[in-house]
């Protein structure tokens, strides 16, 4: 028998309505594969859109849905030597012979630093651990002082950490000296640094080599900033 006259409307359905458990994966509306299902910063269904391979799903935080982001690890990792001996004046920029190392096994991790006259660059911002070392030759009872300056304004350098070496008697003495430094460059066109000779005597000399690391650095991208 069919209705005669307006066709009654249906209640609307509430939660105690439907049973639990009833709904199956079947009657749900169709995706886009490797997307997760998540609620928006108002309480409403949303989905998480599908990452990259080796990507992992992080939390980004309350009022907001959660991300594919990179698996943790280091993306960063570079190194740099003096390819010959360097004989630098006192208090001056050691900006010659400088290559990236290229034997030995060595691989560069991610984009890697830049160079201009002894000026290195970042290639992304964030947390940087730099730590550098150098093969000295001293004589006649002098010293030799390299310290690491940075940047934060493209301009003014100041010395962020340093290394000594000096000889007690007038034979020959090669020491090699190392440091670090954490540099938090929150601006790749800004943050940069350099290594700066001191109280530099004329016999001494900061040995170099082309084919192993000898003098010089290797940087590390610790995380973001």
């Amino acid at each position: 028998m069919g209705y005669i006259g307006r066709k009654p409307t249906p209640a609307a359905l509430t939660s105690s309505d439907i049973a639990d458990d009833i709904i199956t994966l079947a009657k749900m509306a169709g995706g886009t594969d490797g997307n997760v299902i998540t609620y928006d910063a108002s309480g409403n269904p949303a989905v998480v859109a599908t990452g990259s391979d080796g990507q992992v799903l992080t939390s980004t935080g309350a009022g907001s849905p959660p991300a594919f982001e990179a698996a943790g690890g280091l993306s960063e990792a570079d190194m740099w030597r003096i390819a010959a001996h360097t004989s630098a004046a006192t208090n001056a920029t050691i900006s010659a012979n400088w290559e990236r190392a290229d034997a030995d096994g060595f691989g560069l991790l991610g984009t890697g630093l830049s160079q201009s006259s002894g000026i290195f660059s970042f290639p992304s911002t964030g947390y940087w651990l730099i730590n550098f070392s150098f093969r000295i030759q001293v004589d006649n009872d002098e010293g030799c002082n390299v310290s690491l300056d940075t940047t934060t304004d493209n301009s003014s350098y100041t010395e962020a950490s340093m290394v000594s070496a000096g000889e007690q008697s007038n034979n020959d003495v090669l020491i090699s000296v190392s440091n670090a430094f954490v540099f938090d460059v929150t601006s790749t066109s800004t943050h940069k640094f350099l290594f700066r000779t001191h109280s530099m005597g004329s016999g001494c000399l900061l040995k170099g080599d082309t084919g192993a690391q000898s003098s010089g650095f290797y940087c590390l991208k610790l995380g973001d900033t």
